[in-house]
């Protein structure tokens, strides 16, 4: 006799597979549900209660006897098989009747060859329309995972993340291109999320405790790439069908060197437009807001519009490796993408900062803010156009994005220096009115109080003005508190003297103490006069 109780304990309501039956619920679709690698069928009960009818095909004969026994219809199958042998395969097992879902729960990173086994999914998916897939798969880019990569440690474990048996390994964007590229459209998703996985083995580890600094600057980096840094795997339904990302890539142009992006009042600065017009390396797509038409026509690039999906998932798109964002008032030099490429192919992936002048490209040459914000006070002034960034550290890195506030450009700018370094262009090729720009002490106070809010890396040569800084504050704070000593001793002082005076004048103010005070002066008065007509000794 079989233990229930056993196969219902392996079924987990907040793991893949109670994940996966609510996907399933959620299509309200009738029929046959194929479990692929069913193993010992965790997910047959639950399927079974919501009405539908499960099969199970595995290639292990001890789990297809233990679900056979329990009532289940049960199939060998080789899931790497050829693509149409598997298709056959599978064919026969639904046997005429409605497929409902195909599931490959924890199944497709065991596999050689995943693909093939989608493709045969596909041959059968087409025999029964709007039947869907249901897959679960392990996320390599756990955050636990890459705290212990960054040291050097790449644990595979009997079971979790890195089980010992994978041969397969998906992050969130292969989660989604492996099944897009067979032919399957996403539809839905229920990812599982776990703080702690398997891999903390080291319990001690700086790296992987929570609330440690080195594993919160981690997890800082890991979070601001994506959504994904604590999901444990993703879970998702698909069916049938081209999907919004195969259009998208379908559409992509080749990928250019910069992206310029404009706002609706830059795209109808004129003198803009004309200087990108006029740009000796063309090697540049045009990121608009959707309110301004005509973009393209005048300045001969092509262009993207952002508002309705937003600028990160347009930046995505269009896969440029800088990005630069134009204020109106802003005019740029012939040369400026020639040496934004230049000093981007010196320093790969670092900020590139160009120099300014004011008014006109032949005005007067003024210091643009520097973004030193460890070991020097950043002054200056703050030009969009003069910052050239590397869309990684926005798309992928999560470092920020580009907006017109003020606050937010100057964060994202200072985030990205501090992350990827800086390099500095000596020649001229913006110039700017005071109107496309802003002082940096006009929002440094906030700019700071955001980044304090965060670890923060610095590079070498820093810590020695820093420490600097923090040993002339020591001593400024010594000798303040030495000054407030004196103040507080003299307040005392003053105080006291204050307080005598005022109890003099209340003894003087009562009856008793004003007779006391008149027969006081009355008895110096007479013994004044009295000395006075004294005769002297002399006199005697």
């Amino acid at each position: 006799m079989i233990e229930r109780a056993k196969y219902e304990a392996a079924y987990d309501e907040a793991g893949s597979s109670g994940s996966a039956v609510r996907l399933v619920q959620r299509a309200h679709r009738d029929g046959v549900v194929l479990d692929l690698g069913c193993g010992y069928g965790h997910v047959a009960e639950p399927l079974r209660d919501l009405g539908l009818t499960y099969v199970g095909l595995d290639i292990d004969p001890e789990a297809l006897a233990n679900l056979e026994q329990r009532g289940f219809e049960v199939g060998a199958v080789d899931l790497q098989a050829p693509a149409a042998e598997l298709a056959e395969r599978l064919t026969g097992a639904i046997g005429g009747r409605p497929l409902a879902t195909v599931l490959t729960l924890d199944v497709l990173e065991h596999l050689v060859d995943p693909a093939a086994c989608l493709a045969g999914l596909v041959m059968v998916a087409e025999g029964h329309p709007g039947a869907e897939l249901v897959v679960s798969l392990p996320n390599v880019t756990h955050v636990d995972v890459a705290a212990k990569l960054l040291l050097g440690r790449w644990e595979m474990l009997p079971v979790g993340l890195l089980d010992s048996t994978h041969v397969q390994f998906f992050d969130a964007l292969r989660a989604v291109s492996l099944l897009v590229d067979a032919g399957w459209e996403p539809v839905d998703a229920e990812d599982v999320q776990a703080l702690l996985t398997e891999q903390y083995t080291l319990p001690e580890a700086p790296h992987l405790r929570r609330g440690a600094p080195l594993h919160e600057a981690i997890a800082r980096i890991r979070h601001r790439s994506d959504a994904h840094g604590h999901t444990y795997q993703f879970v998702r339904r698909y069916r049938l069908g081209p999907s919004e990302v195969a259009s998208e890539r379908a559409a992509r142009r080749p990928a250019p060197f910069l992206a310029v992006v404009l706002d609706a009042a830059a795209a109808g600065d004129e003198a803009l437009l004309e200087s990108l017009r006029l740009q000796a390396d063309g090697d540049f797509i045009v990121l608009a807001d959707a309110a301004a038409p005509g973009v393209e026509a005048r300045t001969g690039a092509p262009v993207v519009p952002w508002s309705d999906g937003g600028l990160l998932p347009s930046l995505r798109l269009v896969g440029a490796a800088r990005v630069v964002m134009l204020s109106p008032g802003t005019v740029l030099a012939p040369h400026y993408v020639g040496e934004v490429r230049r000093l981007g192919e010196e320093a790969p992936g670092a900020v590139v900062t160009l120099g300014c002048t004011e008014g006109s490209l032949d005005g007067p040459a003024f210091e643009i803010a520097r973004f030193e914000l460890l070991g020097v006070v950043p002054t200056g002034f703050v030009v969009p156009a003069a910052y050239v960034l590397p869309c990684s550290a926005l798309v992928d890195g999560g470092l920020g994005g580009l907006g017109p506030h003020r606050v937010d450009f100057a964060t994202t700018v200072a985030r990205c220096v501090m992350w990827c370094g800086r390099v500095d262009s000596a020649a001229v090729a913006v110039a700017a009115s005071q109107s496309a720009g802003f002082a940096l002490e006009e929002v440094l106070s906030s700019v700071v109080a955001r980044l304090d809010a965060e670890p923060i890396v610095h590079g070498a040569g820093a810590l020695a003005p820093t420490v600097a800084l923090a040993v002339e504050a020591a001593f400024c704070r010594s000798e303040l508190h030495e000054l407030r000593v004196r103040h507080e001793a003299l307040s005392r002082a003053r105080d006291d003297e204050v307080a005598e005076l005022h109890r003099r004048v209340a003894r003087q103010s009562t009856p008793w103490g004003a007779l006391r005070f008149a027969v006081a002066r009355w008895s110096s008065a007479i013994v004044r006069r009295i000395r006075r007509e004294a005769p002297s000794e002399d006199q005697s």
